[in-house]
C-alpha cells in the first residue's frame, strides 16, 4: 500500500492541521493529510500506519508560519484585510464568535481574514465586503503556514483590539490546559493555541520583525 503525505509543514493543508488539532482520532489525521479514506487507512500495516503518524508529528513539531499579505489560490488573489481602522462590527462580533470554537472556525477566519482582492494600486488593495457568507470550504487546501502566520500576526500586533482578542483566545487555550491537566487527555498533537502562537513568536519574530514595524495594517 502507498501513501503520500505532506514532506513539510508547508505542504500541510489548513484541513488538514483542522483535522489534526480538532480531533484525537489518528486514522483522521492520516486520512485527511493522506487524501485517502478512513477505511484505506485501516487496512494499512500496522507498521506504515505508526510511521504515517510519526511522520505528522515530526512536521507539526517543525511548524512555520507565512504571513504575505496577497496569496494566489486557485487562481484568485486574495488580500489579507487591509486596514484594522476600518474593521466592521460585524467582522469583530464573528472572529470573536469563531475564537470560541477555534480549530474547527479555523477555515471561517481564514476566509474572513483574506478576501478577493477588487482593485489594487501598486502594493495597496482593496477586498470584498464580508457578507458572513463567504466559503470556508475554499481556504481547505490552502497552506497551513499561511495560517501560522496570520495568528502570528495577531500575536504581535499592537492594536488594542487585537490585544483584546488575543486575550480572549488565551483564555480557551488555558482551560484547555487546564482539561488536560485534570485527566481529560490532550492528543500530543493538541496543543494549545497560545502555546502555539509563542512558538511561532519565538521562531518567527525576527523574520518577521519588519513586516510589523513598517506594515501599514
Amino acid at each position: 500500500m502507498q501513501l503520500s503525505l505532506p514532506a513539510e509543514f508547508s505542504d500541510l493543508t489548513l484541513k488538514g492541521l483542522m483535522t489534526i488539532q480538532g480531533t484525537d482520532d489518528p486514522v483522521q489525521w492520516v486520512s485527511t493529510c493522506g487524501n485517502v479514506t478512513p477505511q484505506y487507512v485501516k487496512k494499512m500495516p500496522v507498521i506504515l500506519f505508526d510511521k504515517a503518524k510519526d511522520h505528522l508529528q515530526k512536521i507539526m513539531d517543525a511548524e512555520t508560519a507565512l504571513h504575505p499579505l496577497t496569496i494566489k489560490h486557485n487562481g484568485i488573489e486574495y488580500g489579507f484585510i487591509p486596514s484594522w481602522s476600518e474593521f466592521t462590527t460585524g467582522e469583530w462580533i464573528d472572529i470573536e464568535i469563531f475564537a470560541d470554537d477555534f480549530w474547527n472556525n479555523a477555515d471561517k477566519i481564514m476566509s474572513l481574514l483574506y478576501r478577493p482582492i477588487t482593485r489594487q494600486f501598486g502594493k495597496r488593495y482593496e477586498i470584498e465586503d464580508y457578507t458572513a457568507k463567504e466559503d470556508r470550504e475554499i481556504f481547505h487546501d490552502v497552506s497551513a503556514s499561511y495560517f501560522a502566520g496570520a495568528m502570528l500576526f495577531f500575536c504581535n500586533s499592537r492594536t488594542k483590539r487585537l490585544k483584546d482578542l488575543r486575550r480572549s483566545l488565551s483564555m480557551i487555550a488555558e482551560a484547555g490546559m487546564k482539561s488536560a491537566q485534570n485527566g481529560d487527555g490532550m492528543t500530543t498533537f493538541s496543543t494549545s493555541p497560545v502555546n502555539r502562537f509563542l512558538k511561532w513568536m519565538r521562531s518567527h519574530g525576527s523574520r518577521l520583525k519588519s513586516f510589523f514595524n513598517t506594515s501599514h495594517i
